[in-house]
């Protein structure tokens, strides 16, 4: 699978080789085509195209996990926690999307059926009841979808990736830890930075994707009053919530009016 995407890419882009920035996230275009000084400059680093497959090959072979006090090599697939795992469970549910896509492109032609996000194997799917009935959302929403041994399993609740989505109010929520043992111990023994970042990237989530505009401040607030109940320094923890609205209130999409603004327009 991997061979075949490669090929459609070369086929498109005949450049032999990427300049990956290695410290970059996936994304926000962490590679592109060709090789520029300047990039080489900027922690970027050349990969040829024609060594992509064998270092796929070579994680395969390199699999290795250690379990109480024994080491098993993987003998098919890649292991769990290993750095590749994610985006080659990325390429194969993605191969499977591409061609459903142009199975069914001249049914979507000039308008969308449904909106849907994926991460790795955790899907939501928004979409009219009338949409349900057309045969390509029927066959989008089988559980073999994505063929064995990947199958399917229908949640119950409008849980997705730590957040709660709620279409009849038009509401994301960020669903906030409500038990002791879902933070880190105030009085665990590293550094204050270390203490701080769980508080941080939660933070960040919430600013990032929690909607309307209007929820955000009072769900930033709720976070750290829970941080503080189980031993946290207010203080600390008020820094780090400005610090973190500072940073990534340019990120939020608003909603709000002039003349009804949210609490970050203010």
């Amino acid at each position: 699978m991997v061979e075949a995407m490669l090929g459609e890419f070369q086929s498109k882009h005949p450049a032999p080789c990427v300049m990956v920035d290695v410290h970059g996230s996936i994304k926000t275009s962490a590679a592109h085509l060709g090789f520029s000084k300047q990039s080489s400059h900027a922690n970027c680093k050349r990969l040829w195209l024609e060594h992509l497959v064998p270092l796929v090959q070579l994680c395969f072979e390199c699999g290795r996990s250690t379990a109480v006090g024994n080491t098993y090599r993987q003998i098919r697939g890649t292991c769990m926690g290993n750095q590749i795992s994610p985006i080659l469970s990325e390429i194969a549910v993605a191969a499977v999307e591409v061609a459903w896509s142009r199975a069914w492109s001249s049914q979507f032609v000039g308008h969308r059926i449904f909106h849907c996000w994926r991460y790795v194997d955790n899907r939501v799917l928004l979409m009219s009841q009338s949409s349900k009935a057309h045969s390509a959302v029927q066959s989008f929403l089988h559980s073999d979808f994505y063929r064995p041994p990947v199958q399917l399993e229908l949640v119950e609740d409008n849980r997705f990736l730590g957040f709660d989505v709620v279409p009849e109010s038009r509401q994301i929520k960020y669903i906030l830890p409500e038990e002791r043992w879902q933070i880190r111990n105030p009085s665990s023994s590293c550094s204050l930075n270390l203490l701080m970042s769980r508080l941080h990237s939660r933070l960040a989530l919430i600013i990032k994707y929690t909607f309307p505009c209007y929820d955000i401040v009072p769900m930033t607030l709720q976070l750290c009053n829970f941080f503080e109940k189980h031993g946290g320094d207010p203080n600390e923890i008020e820094h780090v919530r400005r610090t973190a609205i500072c940073s990534l209130r340019r990120q939020v999409v608003h909603q709000c009016t002039k003349a009804a603004p949210c609490l970050l327009c203010q």
